[in-house]
């Protein structure tokens, strides 16, 4: 069981510097490729969305990424001192709609619900804090 953290600016350039050292990693730990792809899409789409929208000031911010391999696992934490966002709260995207009418934004954190097969939310003091575990099996069906 292998650990690797990372400590990133609230900036989009910052994930492509994060991008190398988890595939390293998650590669060193005998992690398959198609799981370090979905463990990838899965930050990718966390980390915007804290970006993007959780700070009300553009102060430099900190965003920390913890990666914990374990048997047939990876463990993803992501903590920020942004705003209060619950990604258990946001509703799915209604994907039966055509694209014109459908609502904007829903489809990343219901891409990490569907890549992963549990995702946790807590608010710690000023802290969110979300922890999801993508599994080296098949991706099951999550509610």
């Amino acid at each position: 069981m292998g650990l690797l953290r990372v400590s990133l600016a609230n900036d989009i350039g910052e994930i492509r510097r994060i991008n190398p050292a988890l595939v390293d990693f998650l590669g060193e730990e005998g992690v398959p490729d198609r799981v370090i792809g979905r463990v990838r899409l899965v930050i990718e789409e966390l980390v915007v969305n804290a970006i993007r929208y959780a700070f009300d000031n553009t102060a430099t911010h900190r965003i920390n990424v913890e990666l914990r391999t374990e048997p047939r696992r990876v463990i993803v934490a992501i903590d920020d001192d942004g705003r209060p966002f619950n990604p258990n709260d946001t509703p799915a995207p209604l994907l039966d709609e055509p694209w014109q009418t459908r609502r904007t934004g829903g489809l990343g954190i219901y891409l990490v619900k569907k890549l992963s097969s549990d995702l946790n939310y807590t608010r710690d003091g000023e802290r969110n804090r979300v922890r999801v575990t993508v599994d080296f099996d098949l991706m099951k069906e999550r509610k």
